[in-house]
Order: C-alpha cells, then structure tokens, then sequence
C-alpha cells in the first residue's frame, strides 16, 4: 500500500515580480502533473518554521486552462509567516501545498454579475475572468469593481482591460468606497455579486448591501486574513 504523502503537491518557483513594494506575483510550475482545479478555487501551502509547519491558504490566480502555471498574488506584510516564506523563496526552490479546495467559482452564471474587490483579494476574480476569456462563456454582463483610489492600484489592471475587449460582456468599474460601489446593485434583485477580501472589507460590504435592501442569498464570498 502506498503511503500517502503529508502534502497533496509539490510546485518549483519559477517566478517572483513585485507589484510596488508589498504585493508579490508568485509563479509556480507543479512538479508532478499538471495542476486540476476550477477558476476560484484556493491552494494551501506548508510552510516550515521553526519545526512547526504552518498552513496559510492562497487563491489561484491563473485559470484552469494554464494548468502548468500557477499564479499567486502574495501581500507582502513586515513580518508575516507567509510573507517572510514567500519573500526569501529563490527560484528553483521546492514548496508545498494542498487542495485545491474551496467552493467560490463560477459554474453557470444566473444573473448579471459583480466581481467586487479589494487589494489581492482580486487573485480569484482574475482566475475566474481570466476562465471567461478562454472558453469565451459567461451568459451574463459581468462587472468587476475594484475597490481603490484609481486604476493604477488595482492589480492585474492591464489584463482586465484586454478582457474587456475579447469578452463583450464584460467591464471594470472602480470606487474609491464601498458605499459609491453600491449605487451599482440599486434594483438588480436578480443580480449575483461576489466579494474578495480581508474581513473588514467583506463585513463592510455586506452591512451597505444589507442596508440598501440586497437580497442575501445573491451575495457571495471569500475572506482572507
């Protein structure tokens, strides 16, 4: 009988760029096999420290079609596990992960659709855009609204701008606040709005919606610490 391993895969870096100076693109080749997961979905990456293996989770940011080239966004924080992890990690260097696992993706749309974000929580909405992009599959306007002061804070911006052209359906509206951004869902019952982000964002989001009348079960989500 074949001994399961204490880690689902193993990935070579062979990648880092900085985007300013706290957010890292992380690119990874799977070692094994070519990695199967469905656009939203996260990995969780064993990271050893002091004889303790520490477990911090990470939404994909490339699409399903690119299964020999994963993408991770990484918010660089002064002395975070992750962070410090990520941070030293050379090209060429062997790291270690489980999943994919998590349930935010998009299988069929059901509704006009809003991908609202803040900082790298926009990794998974990339992925998932990214996914439209190369099916050419969406079946409803979908909008992606960043939360940030322009477009040059918002990540991958470049892309999503080159998807706006291959994907009729789809646009990128930036706030500067989450209330403006609501004005947005004002009379879309049938609407779907999905939100990325740190806690306080997520709560935030959902306490304007909440307010403005936005029915609960059009709203999803996925929090990072």
């Amino acid at each position: 009988m074949n001994k399961k391993l204490p880690f689902d895969h193993s990935f070579t870096v062979w990648g880092k760029e900085m985007f300013g100076e706290s957010v890292l693109l992380l690119r990874l080749n799977p070692c094994e096999k070519p990695l199967k997961f469905r656009a939203g979905q996260y990995l969780t990456f064993k990271i050893p420290l002091n004889g303790i293996v520490h477990e911090r989770p990470f939404s994909i940011a490339s699409s399903p079609g690119s299964p020999n080239s994963i993408e991770l966004l990484v918010k660089l924080l002064p002395d975070g596990i992750a962070s410090n992890f990520f941070r030293s990690a050379r090209v060429g260097d062997v790291i270690f992960a489980d999943g994919p696992s998590g349930d935010f993706y998009v299988d069929r749309l059901k509704g006009p659709s809003f991908l609202v974000s803040s900082g790298t929580g926009i990794a998974p909405f990339h992925s998932i855009v990214q996914d439209f992009s190369e099916t050419h599959q969406s079946g409803f306007p979908v909008t992606l609204v960043p939360i940030a002061r322009s477009s040059e804070d918002v990540l991958f911006y470049d892309r999503f701008n080159k998807y706006t052209v291959i994907l009729n359906d789809f646009s990128i509206k930036i706030f500067q606040n989450v209330v403006s951004a609501a004005t947005l869902f004002v009379g879309l019952d049938n609407a779907q709005i999905y939100l990325c982000g740190a806690p306080r964002f997520i709560f935030e989001v959902q306490a304007t919606l909440k307010e403005s009348g936005f029915p609960e079960e059009g709203i999803h989500y996925e929090t990072f610490l």
